[in-house]
């Protein structure tokens, strides 16, 4: 009968023990199952934020685009602006070279004789005129 007891002892304590492991291994499969159910949670909004944040570098990617666009058509029109500038003041300084010098040929040309005054003055106005419309 002692052995009896002992056997009977030994199988309520296997027993227990895979009563008690049993159990832990419910709780935590529960408690697997709330951190599972926890991170899909969690996952979800990070896709949610994932889309938002695609659509916003979309968005900006495009926006990027436009503003270089832009940015090249102003340097774009800024260099061509300056090379009309150029032109421009070429064209202006050979006009101003040849005006100064009609004005020093003016400056330095006889007085014309006593009685000639008002012929001197009219050959200069035709000249000019002359000149001005593209003549010699």
């Amino acid at each position: 009968m002692p052995g009896l007891k002992l056997e009977i002892f030994i199988a309520c304590l296997l027993g227990a023990l895979l009563a008690g492991f049993g159990a832990g291994w419910m709780v935590n499969g529960w408690r697997l199952s709330g951190d599972v159910e926890k991170l899909n949670g969690i996952v979800e909004t990070q896709k949610q934020s994932l889309e938002t944040f695609e659509g916003a570098n979309k968005r900006c990617t495009a926006s990027v685009a436009d503003v270089k666009g832009a940015v090249k058509a102003i340097a774009d029109d800024a260099t061509a602006r300056a090379k009309a500038a150029a032109e421009a003041m070429a064209r202006a300084e050979a006009g101003g070279k040849a005006h100064l010098e009609a004005a020093k040929a003016a400056l330095n040309r006889p007085m014309p004789a006593a009685g000639k005054e008002c012929d001197a003055i009219v050959r200069e106005a035709v000249d000019y005129a002359t000149k001005r419309k593209g003549g010699k």
